[in-house]
């Protein structure tokens, strides 16, 4: 069940009223949900989340946006739970916060483990939201016979061939940089 757009909006993006193929329009927007949640790095749901990063930057980067919440920041070298005036949220991850020559986090690959809260949980940002909504139009309006089961997933129509430059300019503010 897609937890960014509506049934009811993106009935209105392409104009349709009736409701028989309403089971399909929703198995497209869990589908371009899906995709475009990896393609990003977001979560579109709150969730708790517990992974191990790389460290030897001023950053550790985590790979599930928006990071609304840091639990605990661990290194596994030796278990050593790291204080929280050590370090603060930024929109990438989590940035060492002290002085100047302890400014990076020691290194090794996979040596930090970090357990945090990520995702929107229901305040998808409209800027976000506009553009899922275009893409949605564009896969409905590119699908030969709307009522056909053609899906992304089945080797039809691919979310990737359906982006260009002005979506990913307006996704690039949501991206991990990977994508857009």
């Amino acid at each position: 069940m897609s937890n960014v757009i509506t049934l009811a909006e993106a009935k209105s993006a392409i104009r349709l009223s009736s409701t028989v193929s309403d089971v399909h329009i929703q198995a497209i927007l869990d589908s371009q949900e899906e995709w475009l949640a990896g393609e990003l790095g977001v979560t579109f749901t709150s969730d708790t989340i517990t992974e191990r990063v790389d460290g030897g930057h001023s950053l550790l980067y985590l790979s599930r946006l928006p990071v609304t919440e840091i639990t605990s920041v661990t290194d596994k070298t030796n278990d050593a739970v790291e204080s929280s005036d050590n370090y603060m949220l930024d929109n990438r991850g989590i940035e060492k916060e002290t002085t100047q020559a302890q400014r990076f986090w020691s290194s090794g690959r996979k040596r930090w483990e970090v357990v945090y809260t990520g995702g929107y949980d229901g305040n998808i940002p409209a800027g976000l939201k506009v553009p899922m909504l275009q893409l949605f139009a564009r896969y409905w309006n590119n699908t030969p016979d709307a009522s056909s089961q053609n899906s992304p997933a089945a080797g039809g129509i691919s979310w990737q061939g359906l982006m260009d430059s002005s979506l990913m300019t307006m996704l690039r503010p949501y991206s991990l940089g990977r994508f857009c």
